[in-house]
């Protein structure tokens, strides 16, 4: 993984930014295991992860209201 000198957002509302994960070095198993490792069973409960400059991935979570799983 490539880190940059700034966050970098790889998930917005639970699809992935391919292009960030590309130009970041980061593929879509490491995000899941980090999901896994933060509690978080599926993208779509994500409304924005951020990979930040050190390296570690921030997950913030849509609302129990919110959370839609897609079909």
């Amino acid at each position: 993984m490539l880190l940059n000198d700034r966050p970098q957002v790889i998930i917005r509302d639970g699809a992935l930014i391919e292009a960030n994960l590309r130009r970041d070095r980061i593929t879509r198993l490491e995000v899941e295991a980090e999901m896994r490792l933060a509690g978080i069973a599926h993208m779509h409960q994500v409304t924005w992860a951020i990979l930040e400059t050190q390296g570690k991935i921030s997950f913030i979570r849509k609302d129990d209201g919110d959370v839609k799983p897609k079909r």
